[in-house]
């Protein structure tokens, strides 16, 4: 490892950590993260006078972009080795090529499974596919139909245009059997003694999915 470091020395990228490896396809890719963009960075701009100087800075502070072969794995419950990384903070990644999303990571469930499970709970929250979502500034903006229906359907274009995955025309179905997957697990981890997950459930985390679960079927129609 002590010759990968002195490499990135030579080539003036000293400020790269281990949380600024992704992957992306078969391959770790490196980049500065802090440079990139920040956690709460909003890849829709819009038509706001600032759009085109803000999408200027994200994409020219980009310094490097190179395979590195090193990647971090750890244990799951069951014994297997889950292959990990990210940029983002917290326990939620985006992988990112440029200014794309290209994959995601919940660093609360990693685990082995269908990669279309992360594509659906990425969609879920980025979009977002919920009653509720905050602007930049913090304010919660509770669903209208008229108001945010097509809101949400030009997003989740968007988004498939990103990623190209070809699930458009049942992602609500994908997105509804992750949130019922994911409420299922917080209540088996629970159960299990596990009082992260415990927390999260007594703090509203459950209660939270469930009545989105319920939004979708209701609104889901809307959006397509």
């Amino acid at each position: 490892m002590g010759h990968l470091i002195t490499l990135l020395y030579i080539l003036n990228m000293n400020d790269l950590h281990v949380e600024n490896i992704i992957a992306y396809k078969d391959y770790p890719v490196i980049i500065d993260g802090e440079t990139l963009f920040h956690n709460e960075h909003n890849l829709d701009f819009g038509d706001k006078p600032y759009a085109k100087i803000k999408l200027h800075i994200s994409s020219e502070t980009l310094m490097q972009s190179r395979l590195l072969p090193y990647s971090v794995e750890i244990p799951d419950d069951y014994g297997n080795l889950i292959d990990l990384s990210g940029i983002s903070g917290g326990n939620k990644g985006i992988l990112v090529k440029g200014l794309k999303p290209v994959g995601s990571i919940d660093f609360d469930v990693a685990g082995p499974g269908p990669r279309l499970w992360d594509i659906a709970y990425t969609l879920y929250t980025c979009v977002p596919l919920s009653r509720v979502y905050h602007t930049e500034t913090g304010e919660a903006v509770y669903y209208n139909s008229l108001q945010h229906a097509d809101r949400i359907k030009q997003r989740v274009k968007l988004f498939f245009e990103s990623y190209g995955e070809g699930m458009e025309e049942d992602y609500l179905e994908m997105v509804l059997l992750r949130l019922e997957g994911l409420c299922k697990y917080m209540k088996r981890k629970a159960k299990e003694g596990d009082m992260n997950f415990q927390k999260m459930i007594d703090e509203g985390h459950l209660e939270h999915y469930q009545n989105d679960i319920t939004f979708i079927r209701e609104h889901g129609k809307e959006w397509i």
